[in-house]
């Protein structure tokens, strides 16, 4: 029994992150319908921009001012210039360029456009010098052909719609009172609403545009047409993280500061500073004071979804979720919103699917997975440097330790052999020293003229023996 309850254990513990992920899908999905509906309504998507980042900042600020308290490094002026640009080119261009494109389309087609973002940030990549295109190796190929197939399905979705695909709750009126919001999206003409997608399409492709030029420039990169927006000294943990996130992830999950490393508090600042600019862009915009007005209704709904759930809950749960299974695992469920959104969307907003839409979701969505499939390999292999790095160090540091050891016991020794000689030289000093003074010693004669005779050292007295023989030869001689 224990064993059983040990293995659907470890099953609920492997499917958490799947059930979380699909969760998220679900999420972001009804996040796109409500803010379809407010803007079917009439609500302006500056007004939506400065309500979600107001909430948005609501909700993280008791979070990161209890939470990262002992963390949060100051801000210099510099770089709290460098958090207001980034409040600027993501919050308030992005997401103005997005809704206005989600309110000339569809929710469906809006999703779909968001799996550009990954070969977007690719080619800008290639154009800053941060990705060499190495066309040798199949990880490049792969995400050079998803580029370009990502791409090509986009310009399909765009271009071509097809007969219309019929679901079995297509023929009903739904019970939400949404009809008189969608009318002028509902029933779509292409030869009526052309200019009206064309327009969108580009809208949704600056929106994308945008955030990946947000994601490189952040990292350091440099564009030649924006380089006064160059921000030197931001950085990505990793930067494949970049590449695999999409437009849904918020901010603070692509960006850290080298300098700021409270990555909460930082996603406060920069939804801070996104409803401020937000603010003031809408003043200049919108001259009417009557658009600020919010009511209990689906305008304060989708400001609160849109600024709780995706900018608030999603931050967390998917950083969680990151940190554990990788950016990979994150960005493979992204194509689930466009297949939720779509089911929704018809059924709710009663948006009518086209087989060219449809098509060219899926086109996209394989070029998706080839790039991703492309970066997976760049991630890999820079994983296995690391690896390599975090194995060689240590050895390297027991080399240096070794050979420190080594030089430390021969500086011993020399310290010892000069001072050996030293002693040596001490002792030679000594007994010159002792020679000089005994010549000092020496006596000294004066002759009649009182010239000084040269000093003569004293003569120790002959040895016994010899004193003995020339006494004894003495005689001999007088015979």
């Amino acid at each position: 029994m224990e064993g059983k309850g040990s293995g659907i254990a470890n099953f609920v513990e492997g499917a958490q992150p799947y059930i979380a992920m699909i969760s998220l899908q679900f999420g972001y999905a009804g996040m796109n319908i409500v803010t379809k509906v407010a803007l079917n309504r009439g609500m302006s998507h500056y007004v939506l921009v400065t309500y979600r980042q107001a909430f948005a900042t609501i909700a993280l600020a008791p979070f990161a001012f209890f939470l990262e308290r002992k963390v949060r490094p100051k801000i210099s002026f510099t770089m709290l210039m460098q958090i207001f640009l980034l409040g600027f080119l993501g919050p308030v261009i992005d997401q103005n360029f997005y809704y206005a494109g989600l309110k000339l389309t569809s929710t469906t087609f809006s999703c779909a456009t968001s799996n550009m973002l990954p070969a977007m940030t690719f080619i800008l990549a290639l154009l800053c010098r941060m990705e060499k295109l190495e066309m040798k190796k199949v990880r490049c190929q792969a995400k050079v052909v998803g580029t370009l197939v990502t791409v090509g399905g986009a310009i399909l979705m765009t271009l071509y719609k097809g007969n219309v695909i019929s679901f079995f709750w297509s023929h009903h009126n739904n019970n939400y009172d949404l009809q008189s919001s969608s009318a002028s999206s509902n029933y779509y003409s292409f030869e009526s609403t052309n200019q009206d997608w064309l327009k969108g399409s580009i809208l949704l492709l600056f929106a994308n545009l945008a955030w990946a030029l947000f994601f490189i420039i952040q990292n350091g990169g440099t564009v030649p047409l924006v380089s006064m927006l160059i921000i030197q000294d931001i950085t990505v943990v990793n930067r494949m993280e970049l590449i695999y996130l999409w437009y849904g992830l918020t901010i603070s999950q692509a960006i850290t500061l080298r300098n700021y490393t409270a990555h909460l508090s930082l996603t406060t600042l920069v939804c801070f500073f996104g409803t401020l600019q937000s603010m003031a862009v809408t003043f200049v915009m919108e001259h009417q004071t009557s658009v600020w007005n919010i009511g209990w209704d689906m305008n304060l709904l989708a400001s609160v979804y849109a600024g709780i759930v995706s900018s608030s809950i999603a931050y967390y749960v998917q950083g969680m979720i990151m940190r554990k299974r990788g950016p990979v695992f994150v960005t493979a469920f992204t194509p689930m919103i466009m297949i939720i959104v779509a089911i929704m969307g018809s059924f709710m907003l009663a948006e009518k699917i086209y087989i060219g839409r449809v098509v060219g979701g899926i086109v996209m969505v394989v070029g998706l997975y080839s790039v991703l499939w492309g970066k997976y390999k760049d991630y890999k292999e820079k994983e296995a440097i690391i690896e390599e790095t975090t194995i060689v160090e240590p050895v390297k540091l027991l080399i240096s330790v070794d050979k420190f050891e080594k030089n430390k016991k021969k500086k011993l020794a020399t310290v010892v052999e000069e001072e050996e000689e030293e002693e040596e030289e001490t002792t030679t000093s000594t007994a010159l020293n002792d020679i000089e003074m005994q010549r000092n010693d020496t006596t000294s004669n004066v002759d009649d003229n009182n010239n000084n005779v040269a000093k003569l050292p004293r003569l120790s007295p002959l040895p016994i023996l010899v004193v003995i023989a020339m006494d004894e030869a003495t005689p001999k001689d007088s015979d």
